[in-house]
């Protein structure tokens, strides 16, 4: 049965009374927050003394690096193990916390989910038709009367793990609260979206707690080669488009691809950082997407907040929050990907609240491939 957990005082209860046997995982290809939230969910299972594993089940190919270093880094300290050793090890009186996803397909257990006793959901990502069914859920979301679209209201699992860990009063070692910082410092952009006041309240604690600032910038300095791909993909493959709603609602939003190579293999990060990188300019909302293997494109969203990305990126089969959201699409040419993406905005879908249909819309800005073939 579905049960909806208010509070991180409901949220600790269950988590409690579960069984003593956890298993935690994240959605698939794993970033920062997803590990850093699981490493610290598995300290406080500990406390509580349950035995605790992390399932990590990703190729060492397509690993990012910060999710490398974690791993192996932790890998016997906090009980991280790939499927196989999960097969050997679990039972149907085990436990399940899925954290930084809701998604069935994005779990590595999804073909296992029924048979655990008890599953849990830690997550800061809207809820969809994928969502794991029969769970006790804690996402938190704004709570006003005439909110018809409840938004998610935390930056990151990372702040959900980091406030179960306050309020249980677990003492961990000065590693962990830098991870939940660093993942916390990721889904915000280096505190630059989704901040409210609980994440600067959360944030100052976990300095407080000893937690290395320092670190984590350092986990975060980019690579030269990696920075050109990302400054070539953003300069040489972005079109600006301006959307006019009304007189005081004008949105300039951003499509960044490949368009004079679309089917160049991207890092799965590079895609996100593009995104990130274009919201420096003045623009509303960016899409920015490419191949991250020969049949899969990952899009990356961000908004400033009046256009809802999360929804969206719900309308292409993705999800996440009205500033930040992601999808994973297969099967379509990289180009009718961007027409389906212009098509949901020139409609109006999720501004806001309402469904508002732009009355004029213009290319602003776009680079000479661009225009090449889009010549009468």
């Amino acid at each position: 049965m579905n049960e909806e957990l208010k509070s991180i005082k409901d949220l600790l209860r269950v988590i409690s009374e579960s069984s003593d046997k956890v298993f935690i995982v994240g959605h698939d290809k794993s970033d920062l927050d997803s590990l850093a939230s699981a490493i610290g969910l598995q300290a406080l299972c500990e406390s509580l003394g349950k035995t605790a594993y992390i399932i990590l089940d990703e190729p060492e190919a397509t690993m990012e690096p910060i999710v490398k270093k974690l791993r192996d880094d932790n890998a016997t300290k906090h009980n991280i193990i790939d499927m196989s050793g999960f097969e050997l090890l679990h039972d149907n009186e085990s436990t399940l916390i899925v954290t930084d996803t809701n998604k069935s397909d994005r779990v590595a257990v999804k073909d296992y989910l029924d048979d655990f006793s008890q599953i849990i959901i830690i997550d800061h990502h809207g809820t969809g038709e994928n969502t794991i069914k029969n769970a006790s859920m804690y996402i938190p979301q704004s709570k006003e009367e005439n909110d018809q679209t409840p938004k998610v209201k935390v930056s990151s699992a990372s702040e959900i793990v980091a406030q179960l860990l306050l309020q249980a009063k677990v003492e961990c070692d000065k590693d962990i609260y830098t991870y939940l910082y660093g993942g916390i410092y990721l889904d915000t952009n280096r505190f630059d979206k989704n901040v409210g006041e609980k994440t600067h309240d959360i944030t100052h604690k976990l300095c407080a707690k000893g937690a290395d600032t320092f670190a984590v910038k350092e986990l975060f300095l980019a690579d030269f080669d990696e920075d050109k791909v990302i400054s070539d993909l953003v300069f040489n493959g972005t079109v600006l488009k301006a959307y006019a709603y009304d007189a005081f609602n004008n949105y300039t939003i951003g499509f960044t691809l490949n368009r004079e190579k679309p089917l160049t293999i991207y890092n799965r990060e590079a895609i996100a950082k593009a995104a990130d990188r274009m919201m420096q300019y003045r623009i509303e909302a960016e899409f920015a997407m490419g191949h991250i293997d020969c049949e899969t494109i990952k899009v990356s969203a961000r908004s400033r907040g009046r256009l809802d990305v999360g929804k969206v990126m719900e309308y292409i089969g993705g999800g996440g929050n009205s500033q930040s959201a992601a999808a994973q699409i297969q099967g379509l040419p990289l180009t009718t990907l961007e027409d389906i993406l212009l098509v949901a905005i020139e409609k109006g879908i999720h501004i806001g609240d309402e469904v508002i249909p732009p009355k004029d819309s213009t290319v602003i800005s776009a680079p000479k491939q661009y225009k090449k073939n889009h010549q009468n």
